[in-house]
C-alpha cells in the first residue's frame, strides 16, 4: 500500500483529487487552476 503511494503516478493522482475537491468549492481559486494549466500546457 505505502509502494504504491509513493509511486509518482499515485502521488499526482492522490494530490490532483484532493486539490480538485477543494477547488470546486472556490470559483475563483478555480479558475486560476484553468489559467495555470493552461500556461503550463498550452
Amino acid at each position: 500500500e505505502v509502494q504504491r503511494i509513493s509511486k509518482p503516478g499515485g502521488i499526482i493522482a492522490i494530490w490532483g483529487y484532493w486539490y480538485f475537491n477543494l477547488l470546486r468549492e472556490e470559483e475563483h481559486l478555480k479558475q486560476m487552476l484553468r489559467d495555470f494549466f493552461t500556461t503550463v500546457f498550452d
